[in-house]
């Protein structure tokens, strides 16, 4: 299920371009525009973030492998180019913020990001979710980037497509609120009517519960990324 969500994802909604562009770009031809009014060609960025070595937290075995071999298929399969992903090994809280500021600075309005995280996360009793950076402390939350910062930064980001997909526990709080589709819609269908509109989606790895760091068995990825990627 998740592979097919994510060859519908990124195929149907990062490369079908509307419709519109295409009669605005031949216009060009008869009527030209000022420069900064002509569309710029989509781009293709991500932000990858895997964290294994945590300074207090227990460190995990599958957070850097998944966000490799990610990297690996967005640029072999995908179209991606290896200038255009920000690839984070064991990140710091400053340096998952300087992902997203690198999203915001780098993409142009007729892009297409995708942002995935891999490592812990945390659920407290007032209901917010977080992701832990490897330097976050364990019994504070100061140092956590909470689920509300990251969509404020995602919606920071001026971009045509935004996929962001979170592995972690409790992720699920991360898409609270977001409608899921309808059982009885065809997926395929529902992505190629969105594509010609600019759309956030979002794929989480569990609810609000813990989840599995995988293994051998999972080809050293999570249970959720050998899915995502297989």
């Amino acid at each position: 299920m998740l592979k097919k969500f994510l060859f519908i994802v990124l195929c149907l909604s990062f490369w079908f371009f509307p419709a519109s562009y295409a009669q605005e770009k031949r216009s060009l031809e008869i009527k030209p525009k000022l420069k900064q009014d002509i569309p710029k060609k989509p781009t293709y960025r991500a932000l990858l973030i895997g964290n294994n070595k945590y300074q207090q937290f227990p460190s995990l075995k599958t957070a850097v492998r998944d966000v490799e071999k990610i990297f690996e298929i967005l640029t072999t399969l995908y179209g991606f180019k290896a200038n255009n992903i920000k690839l984070l090994k064991n990140a710091t809280r400053t340096e998952m913020m300087e992902g997203f500021e690198y999203l915001k600075e780098t993409s142009n309005p007729s892009d297409s990001i995708l942002i995935y995280y891999g490592g812990h996360g945390v659920y407290d009793e007032s209901g917010l979710g977080f992701w832990v950076p490897v330097d976050g402390k364990e019994n504070s939350t100061a140092d956590y980037i909470s689920n509300d910062a990251v969509l404020g930064r995602l919606r920071t980001i001026d971009v045509r497509h935004k996929l962001l997909v979170s592995d972690s526990c409790f992720s699920g709080s991360l898409l609270r609120g977001v409608k899921n589709l309808a059982s009885n819609i065809n997926p395929r269908d529902y992505f190629l009517q969105k594509s010609a509109l600019k759309s956030a989606q979002g794929i989480a790895s569990g609810g609000n519960e813990p989840v599995s760091d995988g293994g051998p068995m999972w080809g050293g990825h999570s249970i959720f990324a050998y899915h995502f990627i297989g």
